[in-house]
């Protein structure tokens, strides 16, 4: 099924023509999905990876503004199971949902296919706790718990078509190192 995919996405991006075209301009709207990693404020150990979408408009040739939106989760494990006491592992899992808006300065490069930015944002992470590994007392046991987030990161596209690119980021933020496909709209 993999390689099926592959093939198919090989193939459609070997026949997509490419023509000449300015990578960042204005009007120009961008949508990006892509996955990071580290996760700023993240407590225990990742168990799903950031994955994120954001949406970018050129206001002019050089800024553009934005929304973006991630999820993330993590697990803490405070006690290691220890039957018949804890018959299973005890812990805490933790769900991310960052979202906010974002700017970029995109430099004017000569080359039409790679579009450079730099990046400030500014957002809100919801973030939720539950208890694992209590039984039935699991249900009863939750948090949630939010905070302001900022971050500014540098990032690359590079379009091997005139509407699809490959993009990375990193700085500090959300995810420090962030990787996907962009799609012109």
């Amino acid at each position: 099924m993999k390689k099926a995919l592959f093939f198919l996405a090989a193939c459609f991006l070997l026949l997509t023509p490419v023509f000449s075209q300015n990578v960042h301009e204005k009007g120009t709207i961008v949508l990006q999905g892509g996955a990071g990693l580290g996760l700023a404020g993240v407590y225990g150990n990742i168990g799903f990876p950031p994955i994120s979408v954001s949406l970018d408009y050129g206001i002019t040739k050089e800024i553009s503004v934005g929304i973006y939106a991630g999820y993330s989760s993590s697990k803490v494990t405070l006690w290691e199971a220890m039957p018949p006491y804890f018959p299973e592992d005890v812990g805490i899992k933790y769900g991310y949902t960052p979202f906010g808006v974002r700017g970029s300065y995109h430099f004017n490069l000569e080359n039409k296919k790679i579009d450079a930015y730099g990046t400030a944002m500014f957002g809100y992470n919801v973030v939720s706790a539950s208890v694992f590994g209590l039984g039935d007392l699991d249900e009863f046991i939750s948090a949630k718990g939010s905070y302001a987030m900022f971050g500014a990161s540098l990032g690359i596209r590079y379009f091997f078509t005139p509407k699809i690119a490959l993009f990375g980021e990193a700085g500090y933020g959300v995810e420090y190192i962030r990787a996907g496909l962009s799609f012109k709209l």
